[in-house]
This record gives structure tokens, C-alpha cells and sequence, in this order.
């Protein structure tokens, strides 16, 4: 019977590719917002997205000649920036103690690459030890903050063009319940880094193996367009909370009951985690979910500021 549900699963997950918070995931949610926005919100955001100062070099790679598509494919791409600037030599790491800022360009407030906004660790705990309060700024103060200068008039010293990429980019990060949990255990007491600290078969970090846990990413349009739609499809409308808190809230929750389903074990790197097919099956139902969710989310934050 244990044989029967474990190729039950597999065959399971094996009819669902979708991809986690990779590129390819924030494709499919900016996807899934964009072709849910009002016609005066995508006017407005189609203006922020070409005023960006990166909007040659990275938003228009493989678009489309014709100039609605070409704008929808440039919101898409303009989701994955906040990612793609930590390999790009123009930007510094503002968090390290060494770091010396590079030189700031045109249309940039600064050219810091932020790696802290893209998570919240929202602590919990399965053995009763002590938690720490997450450090600030995060991703909810910034998804807060960042809604506020994008409804800014074009020009505002809140720069709204700089902001949009931003927020396509978080409202995609705090849905991942590893951008808003950290565990905290005896062996851990420093927390987990939202997984970055839990090893798991075969060879990688918890964080990781949920990012990619459907694989490499295609990077193909016609993939993403497919997928949104699905997700479109099977998930109903969710707009109602758009609080970014209680999102890492929820995130926390399925953290728990979800992505940590292996107990206490911490998970050293000499003893990593062996994951279930059937593990990866609940994971993958919960990821669907959650590109869904992040979607609709993110189209109905944009119409309420935006209006």
C-alpha cells in the first residue's frame, strides 16, 4: 500500500510543473495580475515600467514587436529586476560591512541591492526555544512603504517608477512561506534563515529545494501564459486581504504545517532531511496556491493605489 501512495504521489506532482519563487514564478504571478488589472491601472503602470531606467536593458529582452504586447511582456519581466540586480555589477551589497556603494545612475534613488526586503523572518518555534524579533527593514514595512510612492505622481521625490519593480517582485516573495518564517531550535537558536540553515536530500539547503522544486527555470513566455491561465482557472478570486503582515502571518502558518512537516529534526549538513514524494506533493498543492493567491493579490493592490 506505502508503494502504491508514494507512485500515486509522484505521478501526481509529476502533472503539476509549475515553478516556485524562481523567475518563472514571479512571471506567473505578474502574469496573473497584469491580465487582472483595470484598463486605467494598466495605462498607469505600462507608463511607470517604460520611465524605468532599466527598462532597455531588462525589461525588453525577447519582447514582443506589437506595442500591447510588448507592454504586457515588459511588467512581466520588469517582476523578476529585484533579483536579477544581484549579479549585476552596477548595484552594491548595502548589507555587508565591507561594502563600498557603486556610482548612483540616472533615475536610481540609490544603486544598494536590498537584499534584506526581499524576506521577513517571522519567528516560530517546535521545542519552546527562545525567538528574536525579526530585523527592519523587511518586506512587509517595504511592500507598505513602496505602495505609498507608487501612487506618487511621476517625477515625486518617492520615485514611483523605481518602485513598481519592487512591489511586482515582493508581493511574489512574502507568498513563499520561507520569505516570512525562520524556525528557531535548540540546535538553531540563532534561527533557520528561512531555511537557509535546514539541509535536505539530495545536497541543498530547505530554502533552496522550495525555490526549485519543480526545476530549472524554462524561461519561456508561452510556458508562463499557460500556467497563469491555469492558475486562473483552478483558483478563485482572493483580493480581499491586502494587509502585507497578516500575508507573512499566513506564510508563518504554512510554514508550520506545510513545509515543516519533517518534525524537529534541524537538519545539519552531515544529516540532511529526506523529503517524501508525498511531502513535495503537499508542497506543490500549497505552491499553486500560493503563486494564485500572490497574483490577484498583487493586481488588487495596484487598483487600489493606483485608481
Amino acid at each position: 500500500m506505502r508503494k502504491l501512495t508514494a507512485a500515486l504521489a509522484l505521478m501526481l506532482l509529476l502533472q503539476f510543473p509549475t515553478q516556485a519563487w524562481n523567475a518563472t514564478g514571479h512571471r506567473v504571478i505578474a502574469a496573473i495580475a497584469y491580465d487582472t488589472l483595470t484598463p486605467a491601472t494598466r495605462a498607469r503602470v505600462d507608463d511607470l515600467v517604460r520611465r524605468h531606467p532599466d527598462y532597455q536593458r531588462y525589461f525588453l529582452q525577447n519582447a514582443p514587436s506589437d506595442p500591447v504586447a510588448r507592454a504586457r511582456a515588459a511588467f512581466i519581466a520588469a517582476s523578476v529586476w529585484a533579483d536579477q540586480i544581484k549579479s549585476d555589477p552596477r548595484f552594491y551589497d548595502d548589507d555587508r560591512r565591507d561594502t563600498r556603494p557603486t556610482p548612483l545612475l540616472p533615475g536610481f534613488p540609490d544603486m544598494a541591492r536590498h537584499q534584506y526586503w526581499h524576506f521577513v523572518n517571522l519567528p516560530f518555534t517546535q521545542d519552546g526555544t527562545r525567538l528574536r524579533d525579526p530585523r527592519t527593514p523587511h518586506v512587509v514595512t517595504e511592500i507598505e512603504r513602496l505602495s505609498r510612492a507608487v501612487a506618487r505622481p511621476v517625477g515625486d521625490p518617492a520615485n514611483p517608477v523605481y518602485a513598481l519593480p519592487w512591489i511586482l517582485h515582493l508581493v511574489g516573495d512574502i507568498h513563499n512561506p520561507l520569505h516570512a518564517a525562520t524556525r528557531f531550535t535548540r540546535e538553531d537558536p540563532g534561527g533557520d534563515r528561512g531555511g537557509n540553515a535546514v539541509y535536505v536530500e539530495p545536497g541543498r539547503n530547505l530554502h533552496s529545494y522550495w525555490d526549485g522544486l519543480a526545476g530549472p527555470d524554462p524561461s519561456n513566455a508561452a510556458y508562463v501564459d499557460r500556467l497563469a491561465d491555469q492558475l486562473r482557472r483552478s483558483n478563485r478570486l482572493e483580493s480581499d486581504n491586502l494587509s502585507p503582515i497578516l500575508w507573512a502571518q499566513e506564510g508563518v502558518e504554512r510554514a508550520k504545517n506545510t513545509v515543516y512537516t519533517f518534525g524537529r529534526n534541524s537538519g545539519a549538513q552531515n544529516r540532511p532531511i529526506r523529503l517524501s514524494v508525498v511531502d513535495e506533493y503537499s508542497k506543490k498543492i500549497l505552491e499553486e496556491k500560493q503563486l494564485a493567491s500572490a497574483g490577484y493579490r498583487l493586481s488588487a493592490l495596484l487598483n487600489r493605489q493606483l485608481r
